[in-house]
């Protein structure tokens, strides 16, 4: 009998253990509305090759909207939160003039895949992901 609620005990002991690593761990993939990734955070998240911005070119192109708007979505929101970092380099003024230009550009995806827009969907992730605009503010303020 002892040994029984000696086992019962140990189960609930790692059960609750698991419970709580896990509610850790969700705590930390969850961020805060208010939070400012870091730039290289927001570079890997939109613009990486498995980025949103590319998840969503792929599912404009496929018209599935709601994942284009939920990858349209991360865009945006972490588009305008680029510009609330200082610049890894260079001039703050013109730092604050493109971050605001990617931000623009973000919801116009966003407004046009909530409208399942098509036609004005792919202008805007084509304009998104335009390579001069990313050479042309990498060139100046990548750190």
């Amino acid at each position: 009998m002892n040994r029984t609620v000696r086992r019962i005990s140990a189960g609930f002991g790692v059960g609750a253990l698991a419970l709580i690593l896990g509610l850790a761990q969700n705590a930390k993939a969850t961020m805060p509305a208010d939070e400012v990734p870091a730039v290289d955070d927001i570079m890997k998240k939109v613009c990486s090759k498995k980025g949103a911005a590319g998840k969503c070119t792929t599912a404009i192109a496929a018209e599935k909207w709601e994942d284009a708007k939920k990858q349209a979505k991360i865009m945006a929101d972490l588009g305008s939160k680029l510009g609330k970092n200082d610049p890894p380099a260079g001039d703050k003024a013109d730092w604050d003039k493109l971050t605001k230009k990617f931000a623009k550009d973000a919801k116009a995806v966003a407004d046009a895949t909530e409208k399942k827009d098509k036609e004005a969907a792919t202008t805007a992730i084509k304009a998104f992901t335009n390579k001069k605009n990313c050479s042309n503010c990498h060139s100046k303020h990548k750190g």
